[in-house]
């Protein structure tokens, strides 16, 4: 499905860059594959604004019967998408809506657990579904998960797990992971697992090859979807020389592969979050940038925004960006990052994503309430991975209601998480 790019201004900078150098519930595992043909362009490929009137209606009179009616079968299936949005959300409660904006690790649906045991790597993990969890699944009414390689241990019961926890859920999720590939793959790294391995992308970017990185998305795409997931939150996007999850230095090869790697996981029907957003690999992955917004649009932001229209998902670091923002929060809570920078200049209208607010970024200086609705009413539609689940839930819920989130910033998150799972087919 088609989203569209607004700003020729974003066009126009991005060019000259280039120059320079229960409602109806579907089948989870049903997923609606993206093609090559439901991405827009790339910013670079964007015609000007020179383009004349007279030649756009010569274009017009050129297409074939063929293209028209694939036109029309495309308008068809977003009216489509569209009533059936609105009727899941006409039918939601406020309850329903917030909880949609939440995606968590599974441990956070046991009961009896500490916040501590459920953020950790280093403790045992939930491998199954049980009634409490179903139960809390009711209360929380959370729009997706996050397996970690604490809640895998053979491939029946990561199959059983998964399937088990979109059984529980009234409005089918979100399921993902963190499988990048090389050294960051809990699957893939997993014993029996017989899955194709690969590389950190850091070689696998040194090729420049980008059906390299087609064939990562691709393979890893294709045993995800197998298992049940239907995200990952990868590629990522850092232009970095020194860190083994990105594609190297270059801005533009990173944007290559990148683009490469997101066509590989829609051929396998799985849906990309790149990271992350604006960019964290200058400072050897610091938590903090000293560049200023002119410096990351000549670099960092480039991958990001050569695959606005390709990406599913938008995910926002936990980065300090002193010299771009005046608020002093990071950059997954920033109403500067999130809706001045990423939405309004460079017109992104996807899903965003916040960084993982278990994050010691995010918890040694805010409290799980706090970091949600900031990163909310920044203009984040998911809030990832809250440290604290239910103090999270329950005060995004009484912000809706006493209007610190606007009921209207509610909606817009909503429709665009449903929009989203409507494309792949999650409703119907």
């Amino acid at each position: 499905m088609k989203k569209k790019l607004k700003l020729a201004a974003a066009a126009a900078l991005m060019i000259t860059f280039a120059a320079c150098g229960n409602i109806g519930k579907a089948d989870p595992s049903a997923i609606t594959k993206k093609t090559d043909a439901d991405s827009k362009p790339a910013v670079s490929e964007i015609d000007d604004s020179s383009t004349s009137s007279e030649d756009t209606s010569s274009s017009q009179a050129e297409k074939t019967e063929e293209q028209l009616e694939q036109e029309k079968k495309e308008q068809e299936e977003r009216d489509k998408i569209a009533k059936t949005v609105e009727k899941t959300m006409k039918d939601m409660s406020k309850e329903e809506k917030v909880g949609q904006l939440f995606m968590i690790r599974p441990d956070a649906l046991e009961a009896n657990t500490t916040a501590e045991n459920v953020n950790s790597d280093g403790v045992y993990g939930t491998t199954y579904v049980d009634e409490l969890m179903v139960e809390n699944m009711n209360k929380y009414h959370v729009g997706g998960v996050v397996v970690f390689e604490k809640n895998i241990s053979d491939t029946d019961q990561l199959k059983s797990l998964i399937k088990d926890l979109q059984k529980s859920s009234e409005t089918p999720m979100f399921v993902g992971i963190n499988e990048e590939g090389g050294d960051f793959a809990p699957i893939a790294n997993a014993e029996g697992f017989k899955v194709k391995t690969f590389d950190n992308m850091i070689e696998i970017g040194k090729t420049e090859d980008g059906a390299k990185a087609k064939e990562v998305g691709k393979k890893i795409g294709g045993y995800l979807s197998d298992y049940g997931f239907n995200l990952d939150f990868a590629p990522a996007a850092n232009v970095a020389a020194d860190v083994s999850s990105s594609f190297g230095s270059d801005p533009k090869v990173v944007a290559k592969m990148v683009s490469n790697e997101i066509k590989g996981f829609h051929e396998s029907g799985i849906m990309a979050a790149v990271k992350h957003f604006p960019g964290q690999g200058g400072e050897n992955g610091a938590a903090k940038t000293s560049k200023d917004w002119v410096e990351l649009m000549e670099s960092d932001v480039i991958p990001f925004a050569e695959v606005l229209g390709e990406t599913d998902m938008i995910l926002v670091g936990n980065i300090s960006t002193p010299e771009v923002t005046n608020d002093g929060l990071p950059a997954s809570m920033s109403k500067e990052i999130i809706d001045e920078k990423l939405r309004k200049e460079l017109g992104y209208e996807g899903v965003v994503v916040s960084g993982p607010m278990s994050s010691s970024a995010v918890t040694g200086t805010y409290n799980s309430g706090e970091c949600a609705v900031r990163a909310i009413n920044a203009g984040a539609d998911i809030v990832l991975l809250p440290y604290d689940l239910d103090e999270a839930y329950d005060t995004v819920l009484k912000a809706v209601k006493d209007g610190t989130v606007s009921e209207d910033r509610l909606n817009e998150s909503v429709e665009r998480i449903l929009t989203l799972k409507a494309e792949y087919g999650l409703i119907k």
